[in-house]
């Protein structure tokens, strides 16, 4: 009797699954024979020699073969069928979308969340993508983003957060991953890196600079401490998920207190207290390519030992932070020589309701002050008036405080990846071998200026190359080699 019981088992599990797959097959052709059936309602919108689409209330577009057997839905845009483009169309089943061609076949079964039309041979896909009605249209947020070409193969992975540009004809294309802008090419490779990304990790470095300056020649003086915040005491970023980096420098000449704090903010818009705050305790020192330096004074009165060192440590950090000073009392020069700029410099036409009161051309920057009447600011596009510079803008209003705020340029600023790469990496070995053996700075200097010469007559050979083919809009200071000569010098401080 067991073995019986245990011979009919296996034989009543294949039969479960036989009838399980039968189930489904005649579910499906249900479903097939049922929008067959619908070929006789709704009204045809076209056809060719292979098939024909017709709206059906309730349904959308189906196609179906000239006998009325059903095909697919097609994809809906803008309030009709989707438009064929380089011979295939959008199609959609279980709200997953593929592609089928001219003659009615399936070339990519419906699997993505999102895709667009095939242009150069490529399409953008997205899985995991949501949609999200905003009055008659809907919007699509959320999922990652990559490329399939027409075979459906995936030819740039499926990991970036959104697109911002398609492929252009250069074989180029912008997409973003972690709120970085990055520009890749066909293959998937990372050629250009925004502007702001590296903006964060040269002040990463500057961090390591500053540290290396106070163990070598303030150890018992000086307590450094770095963190990245989102605000401090009024300065905040209008992008909330942006951060800036914040040196605290404590005094340790009796016991550790409150010296004096620098601000090191990538390139990035952002909000300045009003005048009606006590913002007397900040000190703009100054713009360098990658960020804005504000240092803030102590509300405590330095004595002469601290005043002295204070003098001391300040004239290192502007070496180090690679600019001449902005201070109040020097504010005639700044990485160079200040320029009183006529209006017509602007890159942007301001509306005649805006009066320029001052204008100052800086290598960096340029610092713009202008008399509003109220305080309407509406549709003026802050970020086009400096080109590919930072702008600080003060606005004064007929009533009421200052505003003062930093605009980051609306050009696309990218750098080169993989040069930037290398660069970055010969200035993060340097800094950690010259922590770990201080006394031999001067050898390490010496091997890593010559790794930094090298990539710098590299790069203007690929320049020469690419810029024969390829025309792209680059921020760089890749051609000034002393740039970087100069600035491992300083942070290796010799």
């Amino acid at each position: 009797r067991n073995i019986m019981i245990y011979t009919m088992i296996p034989i009543f599990i294949i039969n479960l699954i036989n009838c399980s797959a039968s189930l489904e097959r005649n579910k499906g052709e249900n479903r097939s024979s049922f929008k067959s059936d619908l070929f006789k309602r709704g009204v045809q919108i076209t056809s060719n020699q292979y098939f024909i689409i017709k709206y059906i209330k309730g349904h959308g577009f189906l196609a179906f073969t000239k006998k009325g057997k059903y095909l697919f839905k097609i994809y809906a845009f803008d309030n009709g069928p989707d438009y064929i483009s380089e011979g295939l169309f959008r199609i959609i089943e279980d709200n997953k979308i593929g592609y089928a061609n001219e003659k009615g076949r399936v070339v990519i079964p419906p699997m993505f969340d999102m895709a667009k039309p095939f242009e150069d041979g490529i399409a953008s896909v997205c899985m995991g993508c949501k949609y999200r009605k905003s009055g008659e249209y809907k919007m699509i947020y959320g999922g990652k983003w990559g490329f399939i070409n027409k075979e459906g193969k995936i030819i740039v992975p499926i990991l970036y957060d959104r697109i911002i540009k398609e492929f252009d004809k250069k074989g180029l294309a912008i997409v973003e991953k972690g709120g970085v802008r990055i520009m890749i090419d066909k293959t998937g490779k990372e050629i250009m890196m925004e502007k702001s990304y590296y903006d964060r990790e040269w002040i990463k470095l500057l961090e390591e600079a500053m540290s290396l300056l106070v163990d070598i020649k303030y150890k018992d003086q000086l307590i450094i401490k770095a963190e990245w915040v989102k605000d401090y005491k009024g300065l905040s970023f209008k992008h909330v998920s942006l951060k800036f980096s914040v040196m605290d420098i404590e005094s340790n000449i009796k016991n550790p207190q409150e010296f004096i704090t620098y601000l090191i903010i990538p390139w990035q818009s952002i909000v300045m207290p009003d005048t009606e705050i006590n913002i007397i305790n900040y000190n703009l020192m100054g713009v360098n390519e990658f960020a804005i330096i504000y240092e803030y004074y102590p509300e405590r009165i330095l004595d002469s030992e601290e005043l002295s060192l204070f003098h001391r440590f300040s004239n290192d950090v502007l070496r180090t932070l690679n600019i001449q000073g902005n201070s109040k009392e020097n504010k005639s020069t700044q990485q160079g020589k200040v320029e009183d700029s006529p209006p017509s410099l602007l890159h942007y036409d301001l509306p005649e309701e805006l009066q320029i009161i001052t204008l100052k051309k800086y290598p960096w920057y340029l610092e713009l002050e202008v008399a509003c009447e109220g305080s309407n600011l509406a549709g003026v596009n802050w970020g086009s008036i400096a080109k590919d510079k930072m702008l600080l803008a003060h606005l004064v209003p007929s009533s009421g405080p200052i505003h003062s705020s930093w605009y980051s340029p609306e050009t696309d600023l990218f750098v080169e990846y993989e040069i930037t790469e290398k660069l970055i990496d010969i200035f993060r070995k340097s800094l950690k071998r010259a922590q770990e053996y201080p006394d031999n700075r001067r050898a390490i200097f010496i091997n890593n200026s010559k790794d930094i010469s090298r990539l710098m007559e590299e790069y203007q050979a690929s320049v020469e190359v690419k810029q024969q083919d390829i025309n792209y809009s680059v921020f760089n200071t890749y051609k000034n080699k002393d740039l970087y000569i100069t600035r491992l010098t300083t942070w290796l401080l010799l």
